[in-house]
């Protein structure tokens, strides 16, 4: 996998996803600093838990840089992608999930663990990964139901 090539994939591609899927303009509005700070062992790690790792450095290893493809492009992959739909809901859920979250915090009704965040962010959008549905039906047996 080319160095740092996830972080501009993610990075480049970003505004794409949000203006397909109509996600605020507002979300996240300085998403490529994030990206950068994550850098490409980050968002691996983040992604771990659904099982993209190992696919994504196979899927990088072949991939363009990300720079030398037209928005046009950016925009028709984007809306091929079955799951968009459900980007936005998903996502002002997640928001929302976080926001109490961090309001219980802030109170101190609540000792908060970065994995908590990270584990609502799975949850979320394990959906839109193709081992997703694994994860969840695991988490449903575990909640039972």
């Amino acid at each position: 996998m080319k160095s740092g090539l996830l972080a501009q994939y993610v990075e480049v591609g970003f505004p794409h996803l949000r203006e397909v899927s109509g996600l605020p303009d507002g979300l996240l509005p300085d998403f490529a600093a994030v990206t950068r700070q994550l850098g490409d062992e980050g968002m691996l790690r983040l992604a771990e838990p659904l099982g993209l790792g190992e696919s994504l450095k196979s899927l990088l290893a072949q991939a363009h840089d990300p720079d030398s493809l037209p928005p046009e492009i950016w925009r028709q992959g984007i809306a091929h992608w079955p799951p968009l739909p459900q980007v936005l809901s998903v996502t002002i859920a997640l928001l929302r999930a976080c926001e109490k979250v961090d309001a219980l915090a802030q109170r101190g009704a609540l000792k908060i663990d970065f994995l908590l965040i990270r584990g609502l962010a799975v949850v979320a959008y394990a959906p839109f990964a193709p081992s997703g549905s694994e994860l969840l039906g695991r988490l449903a047996d575990i909640l039972g139901s």
